[in-house]
């Protein structure tokens, strides 16, 4: 419920007990019967009155959907007159145990000495506890049918049991002149109901709210009511333009969080595509350096130095020094070669005598030791011409000597 329709229920609320104060309340509360016993004087009066001349009589208190009047004990029947509610607990009355015909207990033990209406007492078909439940729907408030054609002002319905009657006895009390004459062509004997304590005067027209119709309440009520109904069709009129204002901007924020969403897939999408690129110009600036770096080793030659034109089997034994420049870090492989001539003559297996694989410095030079094994130097029987060669980056580089017996 809205802040707004709460305060309308508020101020509904306030006003209904307003209107509670100024009316009887229509409530559907179970009737309640206090009695008391007042004392009075004696007609005709003696004087001087002492206490002894008074008499007694009861009054009853009866409060019924919220009408509340007090009534004195005037028609001589002290009971099968309105139920007593405040007697009968609804948890003892509801009670799953009960037979069919269980408020028939509620005449007996709820009955009081309160006739609100007149009666017909003494025909069967109106003593009947089923045809006295038959008017009243499923809670009885009185233990009798009524006999007269006018509501007696607690929110009851005349309707309900003069069609009863008529159908139990063919009296419709809606037109006959005379109940009581009526009443006596049944067989019975007509009671009219218990007097009022405070029947409707000039200065008190409304007491005990029996000339108050259900169309004259009903006419109060609306115009008691009149105002904070227009009022609240305002607010609903107000309310209205209000919720279609809500529903556009919740049209209007979806609206956003679509575009929103649009634009965080864009940007992710635009992330992606950007890291692509990067990654793939790091890969060429890598490829580009790598190709600087070949380019930049290519520009720079290879050379070698043999720490002897001349050098005997005994000194390749021992280890023959070659120095090596070039490019800085790369990797380079020397050899000592015959030719194939000699290889043959000799029966080497192999024309490679020697060999060594290094890596150039930081300042672009090594020094590599060829040494060779004596199984294969055995052979060789008189000086032969050499060659000392170097591989490195794709590039060979090569020098002759003499190698002596």
């Amino acid at each position: 419920m809205t802040t707004s329709r709460i305060a309308r229920a508020a101020a509904l609320t306030a006003a209904a007990a307003a209107t509670a104060l100024a009316l009887p309340a229509a409530a559907g509360a179970h009737g309640s019967v206090y009695e008391t016993t007042a004392r009075i004087v004696p007609s005709p009066a003696p004087s001087p009155i002492t206490a002894g001349d008074l008499t007694t009589q009861k009054r009853y208190v009866f409060t019924n959907h919220g009408y509340t009047a007090v009534f004195r004990e005037t028609n001589g029947l002290t009971s099968g007159g309105v139920i007593n509610f405040a007697v009968l607990p609804s948890a003892y009355r509801n009670q799953a145990s009960k037979t069919a015909n269980f408020k028939e207990a509620w005449y007996v033990e709820g009955g009081t000495g309160i006739q609100a209406h007149a009666t017909c007492q003494g025909v069967a078909a109106l003593s009947s506890y089923e045809n006295i439940g038959a008017w009243q729907g499923a809670d009885p408030f009185y233990a009798y049918i009524p006999f007269q054609k006018n509501a007696a002002g607690f929110e009851d319905d005349p309707s309900s049991w003069i069609a009863l009657v008529k159908t139990l006895t063919g009296v419709d009390l809606a037109t006959v002149a005379s109940p009581a004459t009526a009443c006596a062509g049944l067989g019975g004997t007509y009671t009219p109901a218990d007097d009022f304590n405070n029947p409707p005067t000039t200065a008190n027209p409304l007491a005990p709210w029996t000339t108050l119709s259900s169309s004259t309440i009903a006419e109060q009520v609306e115009a008691a009511t009149d105002p904070l109904n227009d009022k609240i069709a305002e607010q609903d009129t107000e309310i209205s333009g209000l919720e279609g204002d809500v529903t556009g901007l919740k049209a209007k924020v979806a609206e956003l969080e679509a575009a929103k969403a649009a634009s965080d897939k864009a940007l992710a999408e635009a992330q992606a595509s950007a890291k692509a690129l990067a990654d793939k110009a790091a890969a060429a600036e890598a490829a580009s350096s790598a190709a600087s770096a070949q380019l930049k080793a290519a520009s720079i030659p290879l050379g070698l130095a043999v720490s002897a034109e001349s050098f005997s089997v005994a000194q390749l034994k021992a280890g023959v020094s070659v120095k090596l420049t070039g490019p800085a870090g790369e990797k380079a492989h020397a050899r000592l070669l015959v030719s194939t001539a000699t290889r043959r003559a000799l029966g080497l297996p192999l024309r490679t005598l020697a060999s060594a694989t290094t890596t150039l410095g930081a300042d672009g030079t090594t020094t590599v030791t060829l040494k060779s094994s004596a199984k294969a130097l055995a052979k060789l029987t008189a000086s032969t011409k050499v060659t000392v060669d170097v591989s490195a980056g794709g590039r060979t580089i090569s020098t002759t000597a003499t190698l002596t017996k």
